[in-house]
C-alpha cells in the first residue's frame, strides 16, 4: 500500500514511517507543512494519509475533509495525542484514531484493515454504485449520467427492492404517482428502456447489474454499499471475528444519510429504515469490541454513533459505561456534559447512576485541587 505522512513534528514523522514501513508499506512521502502533504497527496493519490489533527496553520480535520472531497474513497487514519478530538474528527470518515504514543498491536490492526478493504477494492468490478450519501454510479473513475431523473430514481427505487418482489401497479404509483393505466405503464416501459439504455452505454455488465423483465433486479455483491449492507444484515445475525473487519468497513463507509438527492416521497422509509439497522451494527460491533478486549475500538464506534445518532438509546450511555469502567474521568466528564446538555434541551433527567457519578467526579476534583496562599 502507498502512504503518506502529514505531521508538523519531525520525531512523530519519522517514528510513523519507521513502523509502517517494518509492515512493509511504501512511505510515498512525509511532510511537515500541511499544504505541501496535500498538494503532494492531489498529485500522487496514496491509497492512505496518516494525519495528524493539531497543527498550526491549518486543522487536520479540515485537512482531511478536503482531501476526502478531492478523492472520494481515499483512505484517512488520524494519528494524534489528543482524544478529545475523536467526535469532530468523524467528519471526515476516518478508517481509525490512532492515539499517540503509536501501540503497535493497533497499528497492526489498522493495517489489515487497510488490506482488507484495498483487497475487496481490487476485487470489485469496474462499475460501481454510492447510495451512502449522494446515490452515483460509476464506470470506472466517470460517473454515469443518466438521460432522465426518473430513469435514475427507478434505478434506485429497484435496488431497494432487491432480492425482494417488485409490483408494477406499486413501481408506477412510487415513479409517476399514477394509477396502473395504458398511460403510465408506457411511461414505466419508456423510462426502463432510458435506463437500460445507459448502462449499455457505460458498458455495464449484466453479470453485474441485470435488470429483469419482471422488474426484478439481481447485483453482484462488493457493487453497491447499500445492497452489500442489506446482505450483511441478513446473513450476520451476530457480530464475531469472522465477520468484524467487514462491518467495520460497511459502518466507515455510512456517511449519516442515503441517496440524499433522491427527491421522492417513497425514499424516507428506507432512509429510516437504512439509520435503525445501521445504529443497531453499530452498538453490535462496539459490544463484540469490547468483550474481546478493543477499548479503542470500541469508543471509536460509539463516538461514531453518537456523531450519527446524538439520541441513540445506547450511544452515550454505552460511551459513559465504558468510561466509568476504564476510569477515564476526563472523557467521561466531557461526554457526559453533552448527554446532560442533550436531555436537558429535551426535558429528560440524565440516568441517576450517570449523575451521581459525575458529581463524584466533581467533588474529587476539587478536593485535588491545591490550596490557595492564605491571604496576609
Amino acid at each position: 500500500m502507498k502512504v503518506v505522512l502529514i505531521d508538523d513534528e519531525r520525531p512523530a514523522l519519522d517514528e510513523l514511517a519507521y513502523l509502517l514501513e517494518g509492515y512493509h508499506a511504501q512511505v510515498a512521502g512525509k511532510f511537515l507543512d500541511p499544504l505541501e502533504g496535500y498538494e503532494f497527496v492531489l498529485r500522487e493519490k496514496p491509497d492512505v494519509v496518516f494525519l495528524d489533527i493539531d497543527m498550526p496553520g491549518m486543522n487536520g480535520i479540515e485537512l482531511g475533509m478536503g482531501i476526502q472531497e478531492s478523492l472520494p474513497g481515499i483512505i484517512i487514519i488520524f494519528v494524534t495525542a489528543y482524544s478529545q478530538y475523536a467526535l469532530e474528527a468523524f467528519r471526515a470518515y476516518p478508517l481509525d484514531y490512532i492515539l499517540k504514543p503509536i501501540e503497535q498491536e493497533h497499528l497492526l490492526k489498522t493495517l489489515q484493515h487497510i488490506s482488507d478493504r484495498l483487497k475487496r477494492s481490487g476485487e470489485k468490478s469496474k462499475a460501481a454504485i454510492k447510495c451512502f450519501g449522494k446515490f452515483e454510479m460509476f464506470s470506472g473513475a466517470e460517473v454515469v449520467k443518466f438521460t432522465t431523473q426518473k430513469s435514475r430514481e427507478l434505478l434506485a427505487y429497484l435496488l431497494c427492492k432487491t432480492e425482494q418482489a417488485v409490483y408494477k401497479d406499486e413501481l408506477i404509483h412510487c415513479l409517476f404517482g399514477t394509477k396502473d393505466d395504458k398511460k403510465s405503464m408506457n411511461n414505466l416501459r419508456v423510462t426502463l428502456y432510458r435506463l437500460r439504455n445507459t448502462l449499455a452505454a457505460y458498458a455495464i455488465e449484466k453479470g453485474d447489474l441485470l435488470i429483469k423483465e419482471d422488474y426484478s433486479i439481481t447485483i453482484k455483491n462488493g457493487l453497491c454499499d447499500f445492497t452489500d449492507f442489506c446482505r450483511f444484515i441478513r446473513d450476520n445475525l451476530t457480530i464475531d471475528h469472522n465477520n468484524i473487519l467487514e462491518a467495520e468497513i460497511i459502518i466507515a463507509s455510512y456517511k449519516g444519510e442515503s441517496f440524499s438527492n433522491i427527491d421522492a416521497l417513497w425514499i424516507e422509509e428506507k432512509r429510516q429504515w437504512i439509520a435503525v439497522r445501521m445504529e443497531e451494527m453499530i452498538v453490535k460491533a462496539a459490544v463484540f469490541r469490547l468483550l474481546n478486549g478493543g477499548r479503542r475500538e470500541a469508543e471509536q464506534l460509539l463516538l461514531r454513533l453518537i456523531e450519527l445518532n446524538p439520541l441513540s438509546d445506547q450511544g452515550y450511555p454505552l460511551l459513559l459505561d465504558l468510561y466509568i469502567r476504564e476510569e477515564d474521568i476526563f472523557n467521561f466528564e466531557m461526554h457526559y456534559r453533552h448527554y446532560a446538555h442533550l436531555l436537558e434541551e429535551l426535558c429528560v433527567p440524565v440516568d441517576e447512576n450517570y449523575s451521581s457519578f459525575y458529581s463524584s467526579c466533581r467533588t474529587y476534583s476539587r478536593q485535588s485541587m491545591p490550596k490557595g496562599r492564605p491571604r496576609s
